[in-house]
């Protein structure tokens, strides 16, 4: 049964959102896949209307920010659970059809998170995060202010969001997180560590053109708020006392090295969970695709040296 609808925000994303809507549109269960063109001066819109699918509809956005561009995907929605999908990101086969039978299932549930893998922009995989463990409810976690995985991997009951008001403008970053906090306020959620989405690390993502403290500002807030909730019912922003967010400058430019120590970082903790998982070999490669990327870290020279002395060692 096709009963879900994605909702893709999407702005100059013409290197990324073909193969992201081909992921989304491989799916069974999809219902429709609609994408908020919201103001791209690039290739976007060209290659939006170049592709022929029934269940394609393209909308435009408001060109006001991350938050209300899903608010008008989700206004448009019409099918039982939602889900969102970023432009330069990609859905794994089954996803959607997995989640949706589960949800049907388990009615006292509003959503479903998975796992997910981050890529690099030739969509190389990286790492496995939230991945572990066994299958689980996550609704006090998210009530007490963890945040466990990203909001693509959820599919939510359409209702539950409407409930809620969607997304909430004022967070210029960090609505997803938002999000999953007032989701587990009115209902029960649930985590199947399996991988449901791959996240792409690239220049142009918001982590690398934004200022880190912005994130962090926004990230806080959305933590603040969330325990503000369960301890007194609303939050500030609720009661229309939103704090002033402070001045922070954009970053111009590419952020390469930040990325490069990112992407390092994502090879280095796969490879560690491979090699104490007993997959030495898998770790020792993961070591050597950090060290391509970054011949002058020391901790991945170090980390590979520990590997290869403990493979030694058991050998013996």
């Amino acid at each position: 049964m096709n009963d879900v609808s994605v909702i893709m925000p999407a702005r100059n994303s013409e290197c990324t959102i073909a193969e992201s809507i081909a992921s989304v549109l491989a799916q069974p269960g999809l219902g429709e896949l609609i994408v908020v063109e919201d103001g791209s001066t690039d290739r976007t819109r060209g290659i939006l209307d170049g592709i022929s699918d029934p269940r394609l509809r393209i909308i435009e956005g408001p060109r006001a920010g991350i938050s209300s561009a899903l608010n008008a995907g989700l206004s448009e929605a019409r099918f039982t659970y939602v889900a969102r999908c970023d432009s330069d990101d990609l859905y794994p086969a089954g996803r959607l059809e997995r989640q949706s039978v589960w949800l049907d299932a388990n009615p006292d549930f509003v959503g479903v998170s998975g796992g997910f893998i981050t890529i690099d922009k030739a969509g190389e995989r990286l790492a496995l995060l939230v991945a572990e463990g066994d299958a689980r409810e996550v609704t006090e976690e998210l009530r007490a202010g963890n945040v466990l995985t990203h909001l693509c991997t959820w599919l939510i009951r359409r209702d539950c969001v409407s409930a809620i008001g969607g997304a909430r403008p004022w967070f210029e970053t960090a609505e997803d997180i938002d999000l999953q906090f007032r989701i587990a306020g009115i209902g029960r959620v649930w985590h199947d560590p399996r991988p449901t989405y791959f996240y792409r690390l690239h220049n142009h993502s918001i982590t690398h053109t934004r200022q880190s403290k912005k994130l962090k500002f926004f990230d806080d807030m959305a933590v603040k708020f969330n325990s503000q909730r369960i301890s007194c019912g609303q939050d500030d922003l609720d009661a229309g006392a939103a704090p002033a967010v402070p001045a922070f400058d954009d970053c111009n430019g590419i952020q390469h090295d930040a990325l490069r120590q990112q992407i390092v970082g994502h090879l280095t903790a796969q490879a560690w969970r491979d090699f104490h998982s007993g997959k030495r070999s898998d770790g020792i490669a993961g070591l050597y695709n950090a060290l391509r990327r970054h011949p002058t870290s020391p901790d991945c020279w170090r980390g590979l040296a520990v590997m290869l002395l403990r493979s030694l060692q058991r050998k013996r």
